[in-house]
């Protein structure tokens, strides 16, 4: 999973490169107006779609490492209980490969996202509708004022993903119980959704959903 972004990347290039070639289209060819997408910008919004998809899978792979267990007071790797956590080889895989996982894929994805919808915010799409076509599922669902809100979310996924990577059933549900609890009343308060209240309401439903599940876990581990 480390390679998997780029590796995508360089095979969604490829295909529409010798997609355009194939069709006798100029690969960077906006049409006669300016104002159609070309194969270039297919390229980035393939990238961006496949990449949104993704991310969960992503940040469960980058987190793979920490997942220890406990033995006699020591962590051992749940992947191979062979494995002591953070010593000798570990270490070197953690720092090797954990560690710049989490900086370019956890972090750097929303970061990079941030970037590009903090540039074309303002931006209407009568005036530059590439921009709307390469990165609108990163910002168009969203009210001009919480144009951020799709790092929210990504955090919201990259947490949600490291919470249940513990090896602790009992603090997994209640970090759960209590983040979920948070995203509800972040949702709430900051209205992030386009137009109506509408989906607002249905996003704070799932996650109450969601909440009263991890909720019911906790009751019912807690009676037993």
């Amino acid at each position: 999973y480390a390679l998997l972004v780029p590796a995508l990347s360089l095979l969604t290039y490829c295909f529409w490169f010798m997609y355009a070639k194939c069709s006798c289209a100029n690969f960077e060819s906006r049409g006669k107006r300016k104002r159609s997408p070309s194969r270039k910008d297919m390229v980035v919004t393939t990238i961006v779609y496949i990449t949104y998809l993704l991310y969960p899978s992503i940040c469960r792979q980058s987190f793979a490492l920490l997942m220890c267990h406990s033995v006699d007071g020591k962590l051992y790797l749940v992947a191979d209980l062979q494995e002591a956590c953070y010593e000798n080889r570990h270490q070197m895989w953690f720092l090797l490969c954990t560690v710049p996982q989490i900086i370019l894929n956890v972090l750097g994805i929303p970061l990079l996202a941030l970037h590009k919808v903090y540039k074309y915010r303002h931006l209407k799409p009568s005036r530059f509708p590439v921009s709307r076509f390469r990165y609108g599922i990163l910002y168009t669902a969203y009210s001009p004022t919480r144009w951020y809100w799709g790092s929210i979310i990504a955090s919201r996924k990259a947490i949600i993903a490291l919470i249940t990577m513990l090896n602790n059933d009992s603090l997994e549900v209640h970090f759960m119980v209590g983040y979920l609890a948070i995203s509800i009343m972040a949702n709430v308060w900051g209205e992030p959704y386009f137009g109506a209240n509408g989906l607002s309401r249905q996003d704070s439903q799932m996650l109450q959903t969601f909440d009263s599940n991890a909720l019911l876990v906790l009751l019912i581990t807690a009676w037993s």
